[in-house]
């Protein structure tokens, strides 16, 4: 329609932010605007959200492209195009005479000559041009995936005789279907759901939580459509009880308990009579939220660890753990948004370094209204009775001197919390 379509052809970089670089193609005699008033279309190249796929193939440099050496490159397995095939040309050599032309060829049949009237004699920056080809013509001419494209130099063209090479480039694009992530088949690429927000990837797998759900990769305990590897588990803590650092100065277990006491005798946070209770800013964390890690172990009951979670209401979660927290060692609890731990340290009422007879004498000032116990009950309550009394004062006593059944904790040091 001599519209002058693909005389001038430029990257115009990613446009649709399909990560590959579009093309802005002129016609310079396009009537649309008025007469012969000219037009820059763009070839949106890539993905698209029904399964429409941009092909870009390309030849690379052909060299040297004169009269004595024709080029000739394949095309092979090509699928199905959709619509029109363009036929892009980046050429340098010998075009500025108006018998200087390059003649092009697909699968034996002629589709049109390059740099006839306006081509230029190798010039720096390689000239391009652009053959269009109508969806018939191309299934017509290329009925077996197979496009030969034959480019041959007219007689008239010279080889190069100064530094620039002659060379000629080939680039075929077009648009065909292509098999589709489609998971929830509701016709829309999964990549496309997600990027519109009509589904969420949480996880970041590049697949929609509801199909991570429905095949069973993720869970969704309370049946949200949240996969349970993504609730909450970032939010921050509004409220935590005990409060995180408190070091527990009580008997780790009651003295009928002995030395072998069971694991409903051990005494202490996160015990089921004493569980940690942590009200996060966002609701429906799953157990998989929480993590536990302790720098001793307990000596009678072994490693602990994390027995239940239970959210009510809404955003707080009260854990449970297999037995209270360790004498002698931190615990610490993990979570998206930070940590909470806890210090096991009979006998260190003023909350120091140290368990000693300074305790004691703390201990007194509380008693006597002197001082505030720095963690509340869990400083003076020794005996674990729920009052303060000169019992505390008693039992603080024999956890120091390791009366039976306790290990000895004076002089013990407050150990460093190497949890992460």
């Amino acid at each position: 329609d001599r519209d002058g379509f693909g005389l001038s052809v430029a990257s115009v970089g990613d446009l649709d932010g399909d990560g590959l670089a579009d093309l802005a193609v002129g016609a310079i005699g396009d009537d649309d605007g008025g007469n012969s008033h000219g037009a820059v279309w763009v070839l949106f190249l890539g993905f698209g959200c029904e399964g429409v796929v941009s092909l870009l193939a390309s030849s690379g440099e052909l060299s040297p492209f004169d009269s004595g050496f024709p080029q000739e490159y394949e095309f092979a397995d090509l699928p199905e195009p959709i619509g029109d095939v363009h036929l892009t040309f980046t050429i340098r050599g010998d075009f500025d005479g108006t018998t200087e032309l390059a003649s092009i060829e697909l699968n034996g049949t002629h589709i049109g000559d390059l740099l006839a009237d306006d081509g230029e004699e190798f010039p720096e920056t390689p000239q391009a041009r652009l053959i269009h080809i109508t969806l018939a013509d191309f299934v017509e001419l290329v009925p077996d995936g197979i496009a030969t494209v034959a480019m041959i130099p007219s007689d008239a063209v010279s080889a190069a005789c100064g530094e620039l090479e002659s060379f000629i480039t080939v680039e075929l694009t077009y648009e065909y279907i292509s098999e589709v992530n489609d998971c929830n088949d509701n016709g829309t690429r999964d990549e496309c759901d997600i990027a519109s927000g009509t589904s969420q990837d949480c996880n970041e797998n590049e697949v929609p939580d509801e199909c991570d759900i429905a095949d069973g990769t993720s869970q969704d305990d309370n049946g949200n459509g949240v996969p349970d590897e993504c609730e909450a588990c970032e939010g921050d803590a509004n409220e935590i009880d005990p409060p995180s650092g408190t070091v527990d100065a009580r008997q780790p277990h009651n003295p009928g308990a002995g030395q072998d006491q069971e694991a409903a005798l051990r005494q202490g946070i996160g015990s089921a009579d004493e569980p940690i209770v942590i009200v996060l800013s966002a609701s429906g964390a799953s157990s998989d939220c929480f993590t536990l890690c302790e720098t001793s172990a307990d000596s009678v009951l072994g490693a602990n660890g994390i027995a239940s979670v239970t959210e009510e209401p809404p955003g707080t979660h009260t854990i449970v753990l297999n037995h209270a927290i360790a004498p002698g060692g931190w615990t610490t609890i993990s979570y998206g948004g930070g940590t909470v731990a806890y210090l096991s340290h009979p006998a260190n009422a003023n909350a120091d370094g140290l368990s000693n007879a300074n305790d004691v004498l703390s201990l007194i000032d509380v008693l006597n209204g002197v001082i505030v116990p720095p963690f509340g009950m869990y400083s003076v309550d020794i005996d674990h009775s729920g009052a303060l009394n000169a019992s505390d004062v008693l039992r603080l006593i024999d956890l120091l001197n390791g009366a039976i059944p306790y290990d000895v904790w004076n002089g013990v040091a407050k150990p460093d919390n190497t949890c992460p």
